[in-house]
């Protein structure tokens, strides 16, 4: 990726769209004591649990885009 703007010829500008983690990637590897130790430090948890939050505020955003109206 880094590397894509050097083969570019006449120096073409790149950009890039940034958006949050949990709106187009999300893993589950790890059991519930590694996710509860990865929250305390802040990070994500990467477990089920936390994968299937991520997938539902996924769902809450793209339904709001939609117009919906959600608590």
């Amino acid at each position: 990726m880094q590397d894509y703007p050097k083969l570019l010829p006449n120096c073409d500008k790149v950009g890039f769209t940034d958006i949050p983690k949990g709106l187009c990637f999300s893993t589950v590897k790890n059991d519930l004591k590694t996710a509860v130790d990865k929250v305390k430090k802040g990070l994500s948890g990467e477990s089920a649990s936390t994968c299937e939050a991520e997938f539902n505020y996924f769902n809450r955003v793209m339904l709001r885009m939609c117009g919906a109206e959600i608590e």
